[in-house]
């Protein structure tokens, strides 16, 4: 997955979920905000093989498993490093 598409993806999760520490991306307003998100997402119908698109607004259980099959898939496909399986829990210690 891009790491383009990535940002976005956390940008919107960021928005969504942290308001108490702002930076400049997050004082932006809205309308930049869908335009950035419109052309990640144009991005990522251009070039499916390389970018995925993944819905942030659910639970952070089903999140997390939806990004490492993601992952998963496309390090197997390259057959660069065998399957991470932290879960979230795993990840706070």
């Amino acid at each position: 997955m891009s790491k383009r598409v990535w940002r976005a993806l956390i940008n919107s999760w960021r928005l969504k979920r942290v308001k108490q520490t702002e930076d400049r991306f997050e004082r932006m307003e809205i309308k930049f905000h869908e335009r950035l998100r419109q052309g990640f997402l144009n991005i990522a119908k251009s070039d499916p093989a390389r970018c995925r698109v993944i819905n942030a607004d659910q639970d952070i259980d089903v999140l997390f498993n939806k990004v490492k099959d993601s992952v998963s898939l496309v390090l197997k496909k390259q057959s660069v490093v065998e399957e991470f399986t932290a879960s979230p829990e795993e990840r706070k210690e």
